[in-house]
């Protein structure tokens, strides 16, 4: 009984140490825009997010539309200030499917004359992992050489968020 539970505990150790190997390998390859102001701008936890969010939408009267709302243009300042504003909007592109949404912000740190783009695997919020169109962004590098690959560019922004 002895021997076969040291084989076992043997197995296990290998077994971890291969997955702890195989996940740090991986890790590395996944590039995520952490969030900058989460939990100052806006609450850092979802379901404290979530029912601010949703208060937010259920002060917006329902205002139907048969145009799919192709654009918005929406504040970026701490949510008690700008939630209610931005709301109107987002309820109203709410009820539409969307494959690819483009985000535009200013910057608050770098000055260009270029669009930067952030190249990675997902934008991490207090809501989950949003996943980035990367086919869609190397589509735009190569049509526009004024569009650019600069992360450094996102590593303190939050006009995005």
């Amino acid at each position: 009984m002895k021997k076969n539970l040291r084989k076992f505990l043997i197995a296990v150790f290998f077994i971890v140490i291969i997955l702890k190997f195989a996940l740090s390998v991986f890790a590395e390859d996944i590039l995520i825009k952490k969030p900058n102001v989460s939990g100052a701008f806006y609450p850092g936890d979802a379901a404290d997010l979530s029912t601010m969010i949703k208060s937010f939408f259920d002060n917006v009267s329902e205002a139907y539309t048969e145009e799919k709302v192709c654009a918005l243009i929406s504040p970026h300042a701490g949510y008690i200030y700008s939630g209610q504003a931005a709301a109107y909007g987002y309820k109203k592109a709410s009820k539409f499917k969307y494959k690819t949404i483009i985000i535009l912000s200013p910057t608050h740190y770098f000055k260009f004359n270029k669009a930067a783009v952030f190249k990675g695997d997902f934008f991490k919020t207090p809501l989950g992992d949003v996943p980035l169109d990367n086919d869609f962004i190397e589509e735009l590098i190569k049509q526009d050489k004024d569009i650019i690959e600069l992360n450094s560019v996102f590593e303190k922004e939050h006009a995005l968020e």
